[in-house]
């Protein structure tokens, strides 16, 4: 979860609806807010915690989580990321 009242304050804030990669359906009403940033920007300052089931995270670290993603960027590189969540100060903070 980011600080979003913060982030408003720095940035314009635009809300979008997601959809799979592979379809132009959206993912129930779920949606999204992104700052719009004149270049890439850390944003971990406005970070206020990171909310996931530890069980997720395993499942997507898995051989099996891994397999959907690897046309687009290497387990080897992902998966630590992916189980470093749990690491992180922020988790289900």
């Amino acid at each position: 979860m980011l600080d979003t009242q913060a982030l408003m304050n720095s940035y314009e804030l635009v809300r979008y609806t997601d959809t799979p990669y592979n379809s132009d359906i959206p993912w129930g009403d779920e949606q999204e807010v992104v700052p719009l940033t004149k270049s890439i920007t850390p944003l971990t300052r406005y970070l206020r915690s990171i909310k996931i089931d530890p069980h997720a995270i395993d499942e997507g670290a898995s051989d099996e989580g891994m397999e959907w993603m690897e046309e687009v960027i290497d387990p080897k590189i992902l998966r630590p990321a992916v189980l470093a969540l749990k690491q992180s100060p922020w988790f289900n903070r």
